[in-house]
């Protein structure tokens, strides 16, 4: 079934499961949406949505009135589900961006969508992989950004907003198991706490890890993060740690740091075996178009070597194709 039929099904009251599994909603009264997710077991289990919830949380502004959306994420994802019900709700179209990067941007020159969905890393790599014409860069712009599914760094911001200076940003942060939990049109990386969507009563950071709370239910989000005032940014998914001689160590935090460093495009930071110490960090990066190799590496140890704890230094290092597409950290990691 695709997403606009299964919405048209859930608006007659029906409840629909995307994948194979039998339509056993928590509350047969109302209608419900159900989507397989890993969470932070990475074991595929079934998640409930219910229908009102995600209809009411969707934006049917008249503005939007046949927009269209190109995006890469998956029809039977959270993520996916989010970007088809506003086009559905806007009566628009989807369009999916899949294959070598020359069809996605033929796609988007012809079709000329109105707004471009996907995690930072898709976007950055789309902008990086644009080809040259005999005229230029393409003109396609989209009307509106719509980043999430990871966290936002600072230099991808700076790259997306060069490339598209007349776009309106927004910055979701939602998970499966909990669905949107903020949105904002900042343009760095943090989120204000006025940011969480009103359905959270409250919040709290428990070792280092985000906590919602709706109704007398805690929801671990499984995500780490920084809060500083009344401001919070996502760090990353706590199961990302390498255990290096009993000391913990972040591996979103040296790819962050990483991705700052003039020349790199992308970092992957992954924790390999060793015999001395248990584990190491391995860093995979890509480099930005033109930059040259042996110096970037030279600024990539350096920056480490300053900026991070000695656990944390990358031991085993490997170039990589610049371009290696948004799966690339799971498959790495």
């Amino acid at each position: 079934m695709d997403l606009f039929s299964a919405f048209e099904e859930l608006e007659r009251g029906g409840s629909v499961v995307l994948g194979d599994g039998n339509p056993d909603p928590p509350d047969g009264a109302e209608p419900w949406l159900g989507l397989f997710t890993s969470g932070t077991t990475r074991e595929p289990r079934l998640q409930w949505h219910r229908w009102l919830d995600l209809r009411n949380a969707a934006i049917a502004a008249f503005r939007l009135q046949g927009w269209s959306w190109a995006s890469p994420f998956r029809a039977d994802s959270f993520a996916g589900v989010q970007v088809a019900l506003h086009a559905w709700l806007a009566k628009g179209r989807c369009l999916a961006l899949r294959g070598p990067w020359l069809e996605q941007w033929a796609l988007l020159d012809r079709e000329q969508p109105e707004v471009l969905s996907a995690t930072p890393t898709f976007a950055d790599l789309l902008v990086v992989s644009e080809p040259i014409r005999p005229h230029g860069f393409s003109r396609w712009s989209p009307r509106q950004l719509t980043l999430g599914g990871e966290p936002l760094r600072e230099p991808v911001a700076r790259r997306l907003r060069a490339r598209f200076p007349e776009s309106r940003w927004t910055v979701i942060y939602a998970t499966a198991e909990a669905g949107v939990i903020a949105r904002t049109h900042r343009e760095d990386g943090w989120f204000a706490v006025s940011d969480l969507v009103p359905t959270w009563e409250s919040w709290r950071v428990v070792e280092g890890c985000l906590q919602l709370k709706r109704g007398c239910a805690w929801i671990e989000t499984g995500d780490r993060v920084e809060v500083v005032g009344d401001v919070f940014r996502v760090l990353g998914r706590t199961g990302r740690i390498a255990n290096v001689g009993g000391t913990k160590v972040g591996l979103s935090e040296v790819e962050a740091l990483a991705e700052t460093v003039p020349g790199v495009q992308q970092a992957i930071a992954a924790a390999v075996t060793n015999a001395v110490s248990g584990q190491v960090v391995k860093l995979h990066y890509a480099l930005l178009p033109g930059a040259e190799s042996s110096v970037v590496r030279d600024l990539l140890q350096g920056a480490l070597r300053s900026g991070l704890r000695k656990e944390a230094w990358p031991r085993v290092w490997e170039e990589v194709p610049a371009g290696l597409g948004p799966n690339a950290k799971k498959a790495l990691s």
